[in-house]
C-alpha cells in the first residue's frame, strides 16, 4: 500500500497523555510503512518534544518544532502542507486510536465515493471513572471531534485549511463538505478514545 494516510499530531504541552497516544500508533495492526506520523510540537515548554523523540525508532515519525506557540490552526495547516499521505487524520495528544484504526480507514478509502471518513468513539471521564461509547452513525458535525476524522489532503489544501478561531474544526468541516459535495462515510466501529 505505501504511505496513504498521515496521522497528524499537533501538540502543545501534552506530556500527560502523549506517550499513550504515540503507543496507540505503534500498536496499529498494519505495517509501519503503510502510514506516517507527523508530529508538530507547537512551542511546548514541557517534555512533549522529548517524548515524541523517544518514538522515532518505533514509528514512521517526522518531528517538527515551532520556535514559539503558533496555535492549533496554524500548526495544523503546517502539518497539512508537510503531509505525504493523500489522507490526513488528526490525533490529539490526549486521545488514542484503537489498534484497528489505520486498517479500518484503509478499507473505507474510496477515491470516488468518499472524502470524509469518521467512526464512533469512546469518551473517558477520568474524574468520574466512567467511559461512554458514542455511536455517531447519524452524522452531526457538532458530535464528532477533530481526532478520528480522516480527510483528503487535496481538498484541505483547496479550501485553505483551518482558519484561526475557536471551534476551528467545525468551520473547516462545513467548508470542506461544501467543496466535496459527498456524504461523510461512517465506520460502525469504536476506533478512538
Amino acid at each position: 500500500m505505501g504511505v496513504n494516510i498521515t496521522v497528524l499530531i499537533c501538540c502543545f504541552n501534552g506530556k500527560r497523555f502523549l506517550k499513550r497516544a504515540l503507543e496507540s500508533l505503534s500498536n496499529q495492526k498494519v505495517k509501519l510503512r503503510d502510514f506516517e506520523v507527523l508530529f508538530i510540537d507547537d512551542g511546548s515548554t514541557d517534555c512533549s518534544y522529548e517524548i515524541a523523540k523517544n518514538f522515532e525508532k518505533k514509528l514512521p515519525l517526522r518531528i517538527y518544532k515551532n520556535d514559539i506557540n503558533l496555535g492549533l490552526p496554524e500548526s495544523c495547516n503546517k502539518g497539512i502542507q508537510l503531509a505525504k499521505g493523500d489522507w490526513i487524520i488528526r490525533l490529539d495528544a490526549d486521545d488514542a486510536f484503537s489498534p484497528e484504526m489505520i486498517t479500518s480507514l484503509s478499507q473505507y478509502i474510496d477515491y470516488e465515493k468518499t472524502d470524509f471518513i469518521y467512526s464512533n468513539r469512546r469518551d473517558i471521564y477520568l474524574d468520574l471513572k466512567k467511559e461512554v461509547v458514542r455511536d455517531l452513525k447519524d452524522f452531526n458535525i457538532f458530535k464528532i471531534t477533530a481526532s478520528g476524522v480522516c480527510l483528503r489532503k487535496k481538498l484541505l489544501l483547496e479550501i485553505g485549511g483551518y482558519r484561526n478561531f475557536f471551534w476551528e474544526e467545525y468551520d473547516l468541516y462545513i467548508r470542506y463538505l461544501e467543496v466535496s459535495g459527498k456524504m461523510p462515510t461512517h465506520i460502525p466501529k469504536t476506533l478512538y478514545y
